[in-house]
């Protein structure tokens, strides 16, 4: 069926609607309230007549009440959050057996919703978008928990809070491909394809960057693929970043040989005489051989390993440099080759579109907000995203409410057992106001910041005068009390002077808690869920098709959009897998190490005796 005209309807402000009709309650004429607020005479006349209500909306009702695809809305976007995001057709397919189960007449084919409705769902609800998911191993969802990262947090505390910024460093390794990602460019509107000419080569580089938490950065160290020094000939090494050390590998990968290097050379060397330090790296073998913790026991550095698959939210190279990083890289490159015919990307001319891409990237303001997006320096677990621990929450055999509470106050509060308790929109430093200024400290407590409130569908909002009373469309010998406040539905009605609440049917236990009212000497501000046909007078008549107040449908959406919890397995003994943080320069694990590798020399003797 074609579509109408667009835009022909409602040419009005609605602010202006509710002052005509103030101005007619108050003695204006209609006539004179229409011309003035420049609202059609008749709109205003039903208004005034109670035909329309002054907040009506235009058009035919969604087949679907508002009040079940707000919940609808909120529980697609957790999915998402936790990694389990269904794609547009998933959605309309549920839509489809949510109409189906609850018996809801729909004009939709064989019963399907089409484009139309999927496109009026995404206007009145505009925070839905589509979005490509970013990759997400299974192995990184679930270890990016509150138990893993609280605890690591709660470690990390001592040595952090206690030293400078300049004495805070992290390390980690990245690769660069010498064939790049082209860079967006102009291009004609409908084009098909648009190429972007990149190097003839796929070898890899792999960089070596060491930063602290001042925003400072060491010489980085790079790996190229080759067997012997002549591989470093074919690079102009005295273009590349500034102080660089440039080294071979026969897959350009960090080894044992070269993490030994790269502490006694470039670390060593360029981190400064103050003593002690702490270096925090991931769990890489060639980061933790017993060559370099000993060397680092013996300096007064202590070297902390992060939580095992974790480092997309708790390194900082990861976090805040990394990506500008390859952004940069992309864009130089491109402009290189789109410079000149002549121009391509090869072991001649990367030295230099490395050094810029670096240059940029690694500034200090990407730097000091990786520590603080961390939650390393200034120590704060709450600057972590609430966000990256929702994959989590589908695995964690301890549910944690994390939409009331930061999954990680529970650090907070065991660090100052006075704080209080911060609210979700809140962050709360403990240690330090800022990062340019370690020395000033904050008392261990926190101001009380007013709580948020939580997801609330739109048409559920009205105001109500003291001297109005309103009928509620709810299931009658009904008594719901949540709080302090009593509401009584056996009479379908009740007094605006006792702020009402939300049905318990209507609201989660955990919405219901977050309920926020608000009174002054003439009104009383408060949630109220409106019947689906937003008529008072009618509410009693819905027939049975319609919407009424019984968790019907909230059973029925749980079974469409909830999780099914994660099958518990039994989990296998392996005393090599790491399931957590570990402080490489404990004389616990230095011991481990030398009875390692003096079992392993033991076994290369006894083969070395048979042949």
């Amino acid at each position: 069926m074609p579509h109408k005209g667009r835009n022909i309807y409602c040419q009005y402000d609605i602010l202006a609607m509710a002052e005509a009709v103030n101005a007619v309650n108050n003695g204006m004429s209609v006539r004179q309230a229409a011309e003035k607020f420049n609202i059609p005479k008749s709109t205003l006349g039903d208004r005034i007549s109670g035909k329309k209500g002054v907040d009506v909306s235009l058009g035919r009702k969604p087949v679907i009440n508002i009040e079940i695809e707000d919940k609808m809305a909120s529980m697609a976007m957790d999915l998402a959050k936790q990694g389990f995001g269904i794609s547009r057709r998933q959605f309309i397919a549920r839509a489809a057996t949510l109409c189906k189960d609850m018996d809801i007449t729909t004009p939709f084919k064989d019963g399907i919703p089409g484009k139309d409705w999927w496109g009026g769902f995404r206007k009145r609800h505009p925070e839905l978008v589509l979005r490509k998911a970013e990759k997400l191993s299974t192995i990184r969802s679930r270890m990016l928990n509150p138990t893993v990262v609280g605890s690591y947090m709660l470690d990390l505390k001592p040595f952090v809070s206690t030293l400078p910024p300049t004495s805070v460093w992290n390390m980690d390794e990245t690769g660069i491909n010498l064939e790049h990602q082209p860079s967006r460019v102009i291009a004609r509107q409908g084009s098909k394809s648009v190429p972007g000419r990149v190097g003839n080569t796929r070898e890899n580089i792999t960089l070596v960057p060491c930063i602290n938490a001042a925003g400072d950065k060491l010489p980085p160290f790079i790996i190229v693929k080759g067997k012997t020094p002549r591989s470093l000939r074919s690079y102009n090494t005295h273009e590349g970043p500034i102080n660089a050390t440039w080294h071979y590998q026969q897959k350009a990968w960090m080894d044992d040989r070269l993490g030994v290097q790269w502490f006694r050379d470039v670390f060593l060397t360029n981190c400064g005489s103050s003593r002690p330090q702490l270096l925090i790296m991931d769990s890489h073998h060639s980061h933790e051989t017993l060559s370099i913790l000993e060397e680092a026991s013996k300096n007064d550095i202590n070297i902390m390993a992060m939580p095992p698959h974790t480092t997309h939210y708790l390194c900082p190279l990861d976090r805040c440099v990394f990506g500008p990083l390859m952004r940069e890289y992309n864009r130089v490159c491109t402009e290189h080759m789109s410079a000149s015919p002549s121009n391509t990307i090869n072991k001649e001319s990367v030295p230099k579109l490395i050094k810029a891409a670096y240059d940029k990237a690694f500034s200090r303001s990407n730097i000091v907000s990786g520590f603080e997006s961390t939650g390393i320096y200034a120590w704060n677990p709450l600057s972590i995203s609430r966000d990256a621990f929702m994959p989590s929450s589908a695995f964690d055999k301890k549910q944690i409410d994390i939409h009331n509470e930061h999954p990680l106050q529970w650090v907070v509060d065991k660090t100052f057992p006075n704080t209080v308790s911060v609210p979700p929109s809140a962050s709360f430093v403990p240690s330090s106001a800022s990062v340019s200024s370690p020395a000033s400290r904050m008392p261990p407590s926190a101001p009380c910041v007013p709580p948020s409130s939580s997801f609330v569908p739109s048409s559920a909002r009205t105001i109500i005068s003291h001297s109005e009373t309103v009928a509620l469309p709810t299931p009658s010998n009904t008594e719901a009390v949540i709080g302090t406040c009593t509401v009584n539905f056996e009479n379908d009605s009740m007094n605006a002077e006792i702020i009402p609440l939300f049905p318990p049917s209507f609201l989660s236990e955990n919405e219901s808690n977050s309920y926020l009212s608000a009174s002054d000497e003439n009104i009383v501000l408060a949630e109220i869920p409106l019947p689906l046909n937003n008529s008072f007078e009618t509410a009693n008549n819905s027939s049975p098709a319609e919407f009424s107040w019984s968790s019907a449908w909230n059973e029925e959406l749980n079974s469409l959009f909830q999780l099914t919890p994660a099958k518990s397995t039994p989990s296998v003994q392996n005393n090599r897998r790491l399931t957590s943080h570990r402080l490489l320069t404990s004389p616990e694990i230095i011991n481990k190490k030398r009875k390692e590798q003096k079992e392993k020399e033991e076994k290369e003797n006894s083969k070395k005796k048979k042949n």
